[in-house]
């Protein structure tokens, strides 16, 4: 069964409209990067007992 012409259209223009907001938007700077952030340090509450494997991938991602 075939789909009716317009139909065909219409999906394509709507891909191609789809298609050129993303490549506009990935073209454009990060205006909301900021060096300072975070000012404080940063608190991780990791859940698990004590030597488990999340206290562990806890005090390890930090160090990164």
């Amino acid at each position: 069964m075939q789909r009716p012409k317009r139909q065909v259209v219409r999906h394509v223009l709507a891909y191609g409209a789809a298609a050129a907001v993303l490549g506009l938007v990935g073209l454009a700077p990060p205006v909301a990067a900021d060096d300072g952030y975070p000012s404080k340090p940063v608190t991780l509450i990791v859940p698990g007992p004590p030597g488990g494997i999340t206290d562990q991938l806890g005090r390890w991602s930090p160090a990164r």
